[in-house]
């Protein structure tokens, strides 16, 4: 019973936090324990975060998490950007000779299937 009891405590701890966290912005929770806790989660929290760092550390913690976090949003992974040029190329070639081995290629789509792979020679003769 107590690790049930527990399991229970915890997901209606996340689900509270969740609710707090999107909706403490919305007029009917004004003047409300939801409204205060959502002030505290997300203005005095960080801003005590915020007033540590730049006391203790210089403000250098707050610095390098702002630019990781812009970092993190903005810009392209070269991993991701390499894992996923063969499997665009890849997923394409096989799209494209599947729709040229069906009956109902066209000429004028095979001209565009060639274009956009670059080739100069056609892949399929369907009519």
């Amino acid at each position: 019973m107590g690790l049930l009891r527990t399991a229970a405590l915890v997901v209606l701890g996340i689900s509270a936090f969740v609710f707090v966290a999107l909706f403490g912005r919305l007029p009917v929770f004004r003047k409300t324990p939801i409204a205060f806790f959502h002030r505290l989660l997300w203005v005095h929290l960080p801003g005590g975060i915020a007033w540590i760092d730049s006391h203790l550390f210089g403000g250098r913690i707050v610095h390098a998490w702002n630019r990781s976090g812009s970092y993190i949003l903005h810009e392209n992974h070269p991993l991701v950007l390499v894992r996923n040029i063969p499997k665009n190329d890849t997923s394409n070639m096989i799209l494209s000779h599947s729709r040229c081995f069906s009956s109902v290629c066209s000429a004028s789509e095979n001209v565009l299937l060639y274009q956009w792979h670059g080739l100069g020679f056609p892949m399929c003769t369907a009519s």
